[in-house]
């Protein structure tokens, strides 16, 4: 049962770390207007978009969706 409980927690960690993707996104283009906005979207978007990917990496591994690492 503690492996279910540490897999359910590991879960709960990686919902969190989207939420506070997400939020860095948010507070990071908050206070731009116009052109300071239209210049760092794109970039905050991308550094966004990696994190995603990296925590939906890790979440595909603790379903067990994908190996850990690649065998050698």
């Amino acid at each position: 049962m503690s492996t279910m409980i540490a897999g359910t927690d590991k879960l709960n960690e990686i919902d969190a770390n989207v939420r506070r993707a997400w939020q860095e996104y948010h507070e990071y283009l908050h206070d731009l207007t116009g052109q300071e906005y239209t210049d760092a979207e794109p970039e905050a978007w991308e550094l966004l978009q990696d994190e995603l990917q990296d925590i939906e990496h890790r979440r595909a591994i603790l379903s067990g969706a994908v190996p850990e690492s690649i065998p050698e």
